[in-house]
């Protein structure tokens, strides 16, 4: 997914595990010159889910920023993702994710 977390702008972020089993999802953020700025890992329960905003809640360095947030699949598992685009007039939008 796309993100821009500049101008006041933000990125919400959604992730559920479609799967019967505690899950662990694979994270990379990098820059909008391709730059990885960080890894980590999100653990998902058993048909669950987490959210977040970037830069606020999760992920602090993506503040003031534009890139990508890319989610491996869990071994096992499958996943879903959603984004939110939260501009300070608060006209949401959705962020499409790209599946390789």
């Amino acid at each position: 997914i796309a993100f821009d977390n500049t101008a006041g702008v933000f990125t919400g972020i959604a992730v559920n595990s479609v799967a019967a089993s505690d899950a662990t999802v694979p994270v990379t953020i990098r820059s909008d010159t391709g730059t990885q700025l960080l890894t980590d890992t999100l653990t998902l329960p058993a048909n669950g889910h987490v959210s977040f905003t970037m830069g606020s809640d999760k992920y602090a360095s993506t503040a003031g920023r534009r890139g990508t947030i890319e989610f491996g699949t869990p071994s096992g598992g499958k996943i879903g993702v959603l984004g939110i685009r939260i501009p300070p007039v608060l006209t949401f939008t959705t962020l499409p994710a790209l599946a390789k």
